[in-house]
């Protein structure tokens, strides 16, 4: 009898904050660097996933994770990732229904490249049958995706931000598609402000691997634009400031408001139903790790141990 099986790594999404326009699957807020390859393992298989990661110090994070039917992590399978992981890893997943096995890249994009990624891809083996399974190649990805993980996302699309000023909170109603436990995030709102300032400190470290600033449009929970750590302008003891506009204003305009020609700026494409979140990787077991309700600007800052709390202030 002949047996079918899907190739591995059929699906991708990604978002590169170089080129946001060619994003694929751009829904329920992406990093600004963030690359996710697929494996939809069917039912009633029995999969074995081993490689080694990614590292250096130019990889922020690189995992493993197992998800199910409805994009939640499956606790039943221990997450691998780079942190712990420097050696070679292997992965059983033998499942009764359907799975999501999801391998992510957060990597500096100065350094790394899809091709990188695509030759790290974790080789699966069919236990049952004894065979290697074939993984997809890049065509195939980019016709199928969105197919693909359809039924998945489909939930996420639609958000409305409230249209006041808020600076960063936390709250535990952020929308994720595959959310990873190390992820956090706080939410800023611009109200009808066109031009603000951010301004705080991140020193990277193993705790605290990656941090990155998405401009978002809570009409389809896209991303719009976003800038990662590195590419912040640091002083001596890891401070930044950061400027975020809204398109009506230009270059020009910001540099004679704040009377400085070396800025970063940020901007959001639209003007409506716009939101600012911050991001942060961290493998501590303080501070933000433990936050599980809702709380105001205030309470947030007083409570993020870090440091990193990033202060945002409404300029025009």
């Amino acid at each position: 009898m002949l047996v079918t099986t899907l190739p591995v790594w059929i699906a991708y999404s990604f978002f590169n904050y170089n080129t946001p326009d060619k994003s694929v699957l751009n829904v329920a807020y992406p990093s600004a660097i963030s690359y996710y390859f697929i494996t939809v393992q069917s039912k009633n298989n029995n999969y074995e996933y081993s490689g080694k990661f990614l590292t250096g110090k130019y990889v922020y994070q690189s995992s493993l994770t197992v998800y199910d039917t409805n994009g939640n992590i499956d606790n039943n399978y221990k997450v691998k990732n780079n942190n712990k992981t420097l050696e070679e890893f292997v992965l059983n997943v033998k499942n009764d229904e359907m799975k999501y096995v999801v391998i992510r890249y957060y990597c500096n994009l100065n350094k790394y490249n899809i091709d990188n990624y695509i030759n790290n891809l974790p080789i699966v083996r069919d236990k049952n049958l004894n065979i290697i399974l074939p993984i997809a190649d890049q065509n195939i990805r980019n016709n199928v995706s969105e197919k693909v993980l359809y039924p998945l996302y489909k939930k996420k699309l639609n958000n409305t931000i409230e249209p006041t000023f808020s600076e960063f909170f936390y709250s535990n109603d952020s929308v994720g598609l595959f959310p990873d436990s190390t992820h956090f995030y706080l939410f800023a709102r611009p109200g009808n402000g066109k031009l603000f300032k951010i301004s705080g400190k991140f020193i990277q470290n193993k705790n605290y691997p990656y941090a990155d600033f998405i401009t978002i449009n809570g009409n389809g929970t896209k991303t719009e634009n976003g800038i990662p750590f590195y590419d912040f302008i640091f002083d001596n003891e890891g401070n930044y400031i950061i400027y975020v506009a809204t398109p009506e204003i230009s270059d020009n305009e910001i540099e004679y408001i704040i009377q400085s020609t070396n800025n970063t700026i940020l901007r959001w494409n639209s003007v409506e139903n716009i939101g600012l979140i911050f991001r942060m990787i961290t493998y501590s077991e303080d501070g933000i790790v433990n936050f599980n309700e809702t709380m105001t600007p205030f309470e947030t800052k007083e409570k993020m141990i870090s440091g990193f709390y990033p202060i945002f202030e409404k300029l025009l």
